[in-house]
């Protein structure tokens, strides 16, 4: 029986089997990180040009710094 509603993995799952279904469900999941990342970058962005707005200026090394620091 072929699902009513559902995402592509459920569809393909049901009509073209496992492997396709594993496949698109993988192929899902490296589109939401892509734009996760996407809207991350926008919002830094955003941040940053906050910061500035307020007097703070970061740098772009000082961040990386800052980031080396804290996750090692």
């Amino acid at each position: 029986m072929i699902p009513i509603a559902g995402s592509a993995y459920t569809y393909s799952y049901t009509t073209m089997g496992e492997l396709i279904a594993w496949i698109i469900g993988w192929d899902l999941v490296l589109e939401y990180a892509v734009g996760a990342a996407t809207v991350a970058i926008a919002w830094s962005e955003y941040f940053n040009k906050v910061l500035e707005y307020v007097g703070l200026h970061i740098p772009y090394n000082g961040a990386i710094r800052l980031w080396k620091w804290v996750w090692g």
